[in-house]
């Protein structure tokens, strides 16, 4: 168990995209963790594409039998295993195809199994990434008695994985809406938002006047203690 909660805390602190090969170094380090670590780190699943019937399908251990995995479309293993008592009941392969069937515009898989008292099924997603750069130009000059001239730029990159339906212009637009909110947010808060600090506090209460007149009985205080000292 120490060793296991050792090998553990490392793929913790490791970087995710190194996961898979910091597990088969554990494993290389120590055979006997290989069991407990591939069935607790989760690991980027991966597609392979079936000889049978052309189609992807996903990597995991749900269809895996040694270093050979179970096509859904073909019912085969590949590289090939003889032994059929590994593959799902004929009932119950009938019943994969149909799930299989509902799930591929998802781009969901559904592998099945048999159990002693009835059987299991998992549904493995496959994940589309997307990622959006936006830039907005912000360019105001205003002609007049105070000239005004405020210009700049906002550049944001945003990294989505999403569900690799066939509908992407959905996606793409639901990321588009979100990031022109949050860019003009930023140029509210960045560029309007300090400009009318700025303004407000170079901006007097007082019209010009009352600032001479209070400039000027400030002074003529100032020359009546000067004189009293």
């Amino acid at each position: 168990d120490n060793k296991l909660d050792c090998a553990l805390d490392i793929i913790r602190r490791l970087s995710p995209v190194l996961v898979e090969n910091s597990l088969a170094s554990l494993i290389d380090l120590e055979p006997n963790l290989a069991e407990s670590l591939l069935s607790t780190v989760d690991v980027p699943l991966k597609v392979r594409m079936c000889s049978v019937s052309g189609k992807e399908y996903l990597l995991c251990d749900y269809n895996r039998d040694g270093d050979s995995f179970r096509s859904p479309w073909s019912n085969a293993y590949e590289p090939e295993v003889f032994d059929e008592q590994l593959k799902p009941s004929a009932k119950l392969r009938e019943l994969e195809e149909l799930a299989n069937e509902a799930f591929k515009t998802y781009k969901d898989f559904v592998y099945m199994w048999d159990l002693n008292c009835g059987f299991a099924a998992t549904v493995a997603i496959k994940k589309v990434e997307y990622k959006l750069t936006s830039t907005v130009m912000l360019y105001i000059i205003r002609d007049g008695q105070c000239n005004l001239s405020l210009t700049g730029s906002l550049t944001r990159q945003e990294l989505t994985v999403l569900n690799a339906t066939f509908d992407h212009i959905s996606n793409l637009g639901t990321m588009v809406e979100d990031m022109e909110n949050k860019l003009r947010s930023n140029l509210q808060d960045i560029y309007f938002g300090k400009t009318k600090d700025i303004v407000n506090e170079l901006r007097g209460l007082h019209s010009l006047q009352e600032t001479n007149h209070k400039l000027g009985l400030q002074k003529e205080i100032m020359l009546l203690m000067k004189e009293r000292k």
